[in-house]
């Protein structure tokens, strides 16, 4: 059921650690896929294969079929994200998500377009050091640019202190000629967390919040619903003393298609000295659900400019469910609009300039959406 609602908040988390699930162990093979333009290229591997599986190298075949045919068949139908971008990304990172003594024959083309074949099956790795070396993701970084151009990245506002780190850094922003907010791999967190770092780049003192609607379950409604069927809600039941608007009304509510939309608020802006130069969002796929709260405080005002990719196009409270045996469910219980009822949620945050990294541009480790962000602000 998650995975036909095609909605990431909607979603099955198994115990991997219980299960044994395994996604980049082969034994004398640890290889992680990454998605780059729509390809499965392989982003590390284990230190002592790297020359014989250079970084970049593309998966074109997976037990004798085209990788784009294999993941359609076998790993597609089984993952819930909520845009096709996110559904495809995460498609390839499942690619080989399996259990000890799955097998896989695939074909690897290589950067130089030399082809291999290569055997692998799930099993513990002989070597663990990955290359490149997997780095942990800092929660706030900043950097000064050429043109007076300051870099922050907000990774997660999953923790209040990102807040804390942002303000050590304000007197340094303050006198930045423009600014990069880098929200690529920002998986989202707290919306209040996002907020008391947006207001800094919002004009005025006010901003309304998202329009927010969620399910409304009666149950005594419900199954007065449970009595009709379709063909009632065309004449309502005279015979009930029932009109057709309101056979409608307990039908919609029987069958779930019955919402409470909160209302809309202002939200007062703290007093804080703002920060309105010339100012580059980029975002990805990964900018997900508190990320796209920012995204929305943000909308709108004229001195800023979203660069890169789709956002997530998901965000939602999910009620968490643990399952018998390990594991959880999720079960989104609210959708999200923009303040003016515009959707987002399976479609994403548009980015005002689309930048896509090529397969070359990741080989040789070029971050042409950083790169496009710097000449914008560098021009304007």
């Amino acid at each position: 059921m998650c995975f036909t609602t095609r909605w990431a908040y909607a979603n099955l988390f198994p115990d991997y650690t219980a299960n044994k699930f395994n996604r980049y162990d082969f034994g004398a093979y640890r290889l992680i896929i990454a998605d780059v333009d729509g390809k499965a290229i392989i982003r590390n591997v284990n230190k002592s294969k790297q020359k014989e599986i250079p970084i970049g190298s593309q998966i074109i075949k997976v037990n004798g079929m085209p990788t784009a045919a294999y993941i359609n068949k076998f790993v597609k139908p089984f993952i819930s994200q909520s845009t096709p971008k996110t559904l495809e990304v995460e498609s390839i990172r499942a690619l080989f998500l399996g259990f000890p003594g799955d097998h896989y024959n695939i074909k690897l083309k290589k950067p130089q377009g030399e082809i291999i074949s290569l055997g692998l099956t799930h099993a513990k790795p002989e070597k663990s050091e990955f290359y490149p070396a997997i780095q942990d993701q800092p929660l706030f970084e900043y950097k000064p640019l050429s043109n007076n151009i300051a870099y922050i990245a907000l990774n997660s506002f999953n923790n209040a202190k990102i807040d804390t780190e942002f303000l050590n850094k304000l007197p340094k922003l303050k006198t930045a000629s423009a600014i990069i907010i880098d929200l690529r791999n920002n998986g989202g967190g707290s919306g209040d967390v996002a907020l008391n770092i947006a207001q800094y780049f919002i004009q005025g003192d006010i901003i309304y919040n998202e329009k927010v609607q969620t399910r409304r379950l009666i149950a005594a409604d419900r199954g007065v619903g449970s009595f009709f069927t379709p063909a009632d809600t065309v004449n309502g039941k005279p015979d009930w003393g029932l009109t057709k608007q309101q056979v409608i009304n307990y039908y919609n509510k029987y069958i779930g298609d019955d919402y409470f939309t909160y209302e809309n608020r202002a939200v007062a802006l703290d007093r804080v000295q703002k920060l309105l130069v010339p100012t580059v969002i980029l975002t990805s796929y990964a900018t997900a659900s508190a990320a796209e709260d920012f995204l929305i405080f943000t909308d709108g005002q004229k001195q800023i400019t979203r660069i890169g990719e789709n956002s997530n196009g998901s965000t939602g409270q999910p009620l968490q469910v643990q399952l018998p045996g390990g594991g959880s469910a999720w079960i989104c219980t609210k959708k999200t609009f923009y303040p003016d009822g515009r959707e987002f949620i399976g479609i994403g945050i548009k980015p005002n300039i689309k930048v896509v990294q090529t397969v070359q541009d990741f080989i040789k480790n070029k971050d042409v959406v950083l790169q496009k962000a710097v000449e914008f602000l560098s021009k304007n």
